[in-house]
Parts: C-alpha cells; sequence; structure tokens
C-alpha cells in the first residue's frame, strides 16, 4: 500500500512539474494579418475578385466579390504566413448558373514587404488580366 501512494505522489509530481514547464501543451496559434485590399476594375465588365482563402461558394455570395465596371471596392483580407494573398477575379456566374464562379480571367500574387513602411494592395482588373501593385505610406 505504501509503494502505491508513494507511485502516487511521484506521478502527480511528474505532472505538475510537466505542467508548470508548458510540456504538453500546443504553442498559441499565430494570428492572422489582416490588411484592406483595394480592387480596380477599369475594364467595360463586372467581375468576381476573391482571395485564396475567401471565395464565393453560393449564388448569394457574388454580390460580395462583385467588381463593377469602372468603379473601385475595398476588401479585407488575410494574408498567409509568409506575407502573401492570391487574388484571382472571373466572369461570375454563367447563364445557366451551372458554376459560381464562372471562367477564370486572371490571378495574380501581392507580397507584404517585412521591412518596407505599410502598403495597401492595389488589385486592378484591366479587361485582359489581373495585376497586383500597391499604394500607401
Amino acid at each position: 500500500m505504501r509503494k502505491v501512494m508513494i507511485g502516487t505522489i511521484e506521478v502527480i509530481i511528474v505532472i505538475g512539474m510537466l505542467a508548470v514547464l508548458g510540456f504538453g501543451q500546443s504553442a498559441p496559434a499565430a494570428r492572422a494579418a489582416t490588411v484592406t485590399a483595394i480592387l480596380d476594375n477599369t475594364s467595360d465588365r463586372s467581375v468576381l475578385i476573391w482571395t485564396s482563402d475567401s471565395r464565393p461558394q453560393t449564388l448569394a455570395d457574388v454580390a460580395k466579390f462583385r467588381v463593377n465596371p469602372g468603379s473601385k471596392k475595398r476588401m479585407v483580407v488575410n494574408l498567409g504566413a509568409n506575407g502573401q494573398v492570391k487574388f484571382t477575379a472571373s466572369a461570375g456566374p454563367p447563364p445557366d448558373k451551372s458554376s459560381v464562379v464562372g471562367r477564370i480571367l486572371g490571378s495574380c500574387v501581392w507580397q507584404r514587404e517585412p521591412n518596407a513602411p505599410p502598403r495597401t494592395p492595389y488589385i486592378v482588373f484591366n479587361g485582359s488580366g489581373l495585376t497586383c501593385g500597391s499604394t500607401g505610406q
């Protein structure tokens, strides 16, 4: 009986030490960085523009991602751990509604510069493709 009690106490001490030292605990999740991108449609047709982690899933989502001809729109986007975000443009749902995004018209990758002053992604659809640039300080 005495050996069982001593063994139990030893186990409790070891578990307590592990808890204090942080063993067995996962590291806190890194906060995702966000930035507000400016989407500029200089073409004469309406397009959908989205990012890799946030794309239209249903027909109800289409309005959220639509950028009308000759207009600009702001969109808060999540940056990857490497400071990148990929933007994609599409024609939107075809008349038969067989796809939510429709035909892909172009894509580009915006990269945050780690030692540069803060910049804002400036994404332009010009009718023939998508261009990633920056604006800011």
